[in-house]
């Protein structure tokens, strides 16, 4: 997202970039979120990294924060929903996780209902960890 602002705002186009521990993990491709293609075998749109953060034509990697929540009460959920180009009006959905029997693990998905979660404050000027509710 292109502001001077310390705030991100409710609905504004954002890129979302995980920042690995460089300690632990070393990722050798982007680490900014985009989706990713269909995956037939169980019908979902899966969220993944090697996004472009800053093109403004990188409709994949355009996410939104959306009230999740009675006001006041700070949840939120992430959604997608590019509203930079034409052919993605209507597109919009909320992101949720994902289980499989199969593997011990959980996925970002697009979903109808969106998985809540609260900011935490952190130290210094970077987020460390978002809550889930």
């Amino acid at each position: 997202m292109e502001t001077t602002d310390d705030f991100i705002h409710l609905s504004s186009n954002l890129f979302i970039k995980f920042i690995p521990d460089q300690k632990t993990l070393r990722c050798s491709e982007s680490t900014v979120w985009k989706l990713d293609k269909f995956d037939e075998s169980v019908h979902k749109w899966f969220l993944t990294t090697g996004g472009v953060e800053g093109d403004p034509n990188a409709w994949c990697s355009r996410f939104q924060i959306w009230s999740g929540g009675p006001a006041g009460t700070f949840i939120y959920k992430l959604a997608f929903c590019p509203s930079v180009c034409d052919s993605c009006q209507g597109c919009c959905m909320e992101i949720g996780k994902f289980s499989s029997n199969l593997l011990d693990l959980q996925r970002l998905v697009l979903s109808d209902n969106g998985w809540p979660f609260m900011f935490v404050k952190a130290r210094g000027r970077d987020l460390k960890h978002v809550v889930d509710v």
